[in-house]
C-alpha cells in the first residue's frame, strides 16, 4: 500500500466527486463539508479504495489532516468488519468511545463517526471519558458488540517519539505542522496491519435496553418560552420549566 500526500486548496464550490464507502449517508456529509471547507487539505492517495474514501471524507469532515482522525477511521472500521456490518443508517448500530473533551487525541472521533455512521446527531455515539483512544460498536439488530482499542505497544512508541507528536506538545496546531511530518504520521497509521495497530476483542452477546427512544412530548418552557422536550423539563413552584432556567 502507498501514499502520496501533495497539498492541495480545498474548492469552496466544488465537492469532490469521489465515492465515499457509506454508499447511503456518507457522500452527503462529504459534499456538504467539502464545500465549507476552505484550509489547505492533503489529497491522498491509498491502494484500498474503501479507505481512500473513507479518509477523503473524514478530513472534509474533521477540518485538517491528522494521525488522530485515521485511527479512528482504522478502529471504527474494525470495528465493522469484525461485526460484519454496514455503516449505520437508522440506529441500528451503537457506539461507545472511550476519549473525553480534554483528550489530547479527541480527532479519533470523527474517524469513528466516518467509518461507522453512529453519530451525534443520531444520538448513538457516547463519549465515556475514560481518557483512552478505544471504542465499542454494538450491533442492536444482532445483540452483538466489539471492542477495539488502538495497540498499547505502537501506541506508547508514537506517542514518545512522533514528530508530530512533539510538534503538538509544543502548542503547534495540525495545519501548520510540516506536510512531511504529517504525511509520515498519517501513512504509518493508514497503512499498518491491523494486527500491529489495534487490538480487536471478540465479538460478544450483549444484553441491550431499549435504546433510549427520544419522546416527542414537549413544552414551552414558563420562564425563557423556548420549546423544550420532555427530558429537559422540570417543574418549578408549580411551573414548567427548562433544565437552564432551573438551575440544572
Amino acid at each position: 500500500m502507498y501514499i502520496e500526500i501533495p497539498q492541495y486548496e480545498a474548492a469552496r464550490n466544488t465537492p469532490s466527486s469521489r465515492g465515499v464507502a457509506d454508499r447511503r449517508t456518507l457522500p452527503a456529509i462529504a459534499a456538504v463539508f467539502q464545500c465549507l471547507v476552505s484550509k489547505s487539505m492533503m489529497d491522498i492517495t491509498i491502494d484500498d479504495d474503501e479507505v481512500e474514501s473513507l479518509f477523503e471524507t473524514t478530513q472534509a469532515v474533521h477540518g485538517h489532516t491528522c494521525p488522530g482522525s485515521a485511527m479512528g477511521l482504522r478502529a471504527g472500521l474494525a470495528a465493522r468488519k469484525a461485526l460484519d456490518v454496514e455503516p449505520d443508517a437508522n440506529k441500528e448500530l451503537r457506539c461507545e468511545v472511550s476519549t473525553g473533551p480534554a483528550h489530547p487525541a479527541h480527532c479519533f472521533i470523527d474517524g469513528v463517526q466516518v467509518t461507522t455512521g453512529c453519530t451525534y446527531g443520531k444520538g448513538n455515539i457516547e463519549k465515556l471519558d475514560h481518557g483512552k483512544n478505544a471504542l465499542r460498536l454494538i450491533d442492536t439488530e444482532s445483540e452483538r458488540a466489539v471492542r477495539v482499542s488502538l495497540d498499547p505497544e505502537w501506541f506508547g512508541h508514537a506517542l514518545e517519539n512522533s514528530p508530530f507528536i512533539a510538534e503538538r506538545k509544543k502548542g503547534v496546531q495540525p495545519m501548520d505542522i510540516d506536510p512531511e511530518i504529517t504525511e509520515s504520521a498519517v501513512t504509518s497509521v493508514l497503512t499498518k496491519p491491523d494486527d500491529k495497530l489495534l487490538t480487536i476483542g471478540d465479538v460478544e452477546e450483549v444484553d441491550l435496553d431499549d435504546g433510549g427512544h427520544g419522546s416527542f412530548y414537549w413544552e414551552h418552557c414558563s420562564s425563557c418560552g423556548e420549546v423544550t422536550f420532555q427530558p429537559g423539563l422540570r417543574v418549578v413552584d408549580g411551573d414548567i420549566v427548562c433544565a437552564e432556567c432551573a438551575g440544572f
